[in-house]
């Protein structure tokens, strides 16, 4: 899903997602009795989200939880090109949605330093620049409506709430917090 440089980019420039999660998800596991688990947006590049749940319900044990988000609406979600910094890197995106409303495409492409550069001032060898390495990747993410991720999770054994939050933490406008209980 995200390349090595885009998973440093969004834990270091974007990482407000996860500490802002993080006391609701320990305080859910651990009122169930799990002392780990894992955070991704998980079931929005999902090829068939009703396989997706059907093998997650299988790898969960009878009590255990499935905490996700999802995309419901590209309503404010979509923007032309723009751009971020941090030290070391720097990102530039933009994300639209397709007539259908079913897909939001955000095309990132990404720059990280990898190196300081080099040189002796004064020398044939004057201070070369920082050097960065390039990528581009598009993420095609799935639009999911309520109704269609609550029948599939009804139908691989899951009860469910949704909501717009963790806990205290929003969503972003169009998202939707699920917590799955596996029967």
């Amino acid at each position: 899903m995200y390349s090595t440089d885009l998973a440093y980019i969004h834990d270091a420039g974007f990482g407000d997602l996860a500490e802002g999660v993080a006391p609701e998800f320990i305080r859910l596991l651990r009122g169930h009795g799990i002392r780990s688990g894992r955070i991704g947006e998980v079931i929005t590049y999902a090829r068939s989200v009703r396989l997706f749940f059907r093998r997650a319900s299988a790898a969960i044990r009878t009590g255990g939880l499935f905490i996700f988000d999802f995309i419901e609406s590209a309503d404010r979600r979509t923007y032309p090109p723009r751009s971020r910094g941090g030290g070391d890197w720097a990102i530039v995106s933009q994300a639209e949605v397709n007539r259908a409303g079913t897909f939001l495409t955000r095309r990132i492409t990404t720059f990280r330093k990898i190196g300081a550069g080099f040189g002796v001032p004064g020398s044939r060898f004057e201070p070369r620049t920082p050097e960065y390495r390039r990528s581009h990747e598009v993420h095609r993410v799935r639009i999911y409506s309520r109704d269609e991720i609550g029948r599939a999770l009804t139908a691989a054994g899951f009860a469910f709430s949704m909501r717009r939050s963790y806990g205290s933490y929003r969503l972003l406008p169009g998202d939707v917090a699920v917590v799955a209980e596996r029967q």
